[in-house]
């Protein structure tokens, strides 16, 4: 869960003492909610710049906005930014546990 919080702490611009408080993946969601609800509200293009960033797919975000009411599309993007910074983490897990000791890159 840590590696989760800490990714989305390089990510997005989500204050560090309101990550400090999240102890498990419902609190994470519901703070990210929150926080896109925001966002959607007040910074569109910021939450199209941050999706952008995160590489959340475009088609999803279209669906979560078109398709659904607007606090309903806040939750589903925030999933699907959980979902892509769990598969940001186990990718990094994997790279990096392959490669331990075994680089012939010299800096």
């Amino acid at each position: 869960m840590q590696s989760i919080v800490n990714q989305l702490n390089k990510s997005l611009e989500i204050r560090e003492d309101l990550l400090e408080k999240v102890n498990n993946e419902e609190e994470l969601l519901y703070l990210l909610t929150q926080y896109i609800q925001e966002l959607i509200n007040k910074d569109f293009d910021h939450l199209l710049w941050l999706l952008y960033r995160i590489d959340v797919g475009e088609k999803k975000v279209k669906e979560a906005i078109n398709n659904s009411a607007p606090a309903e599309a806040a939750q589903i993007i925030a999933k699907n930014i959980i979902l892509r910074e769990k598969e940001k983490v186990a990718t990094r897990k994997i790279y990096r546990s392959e490669n331990k000791g075994d680089s012939d890159w010299i800096f």
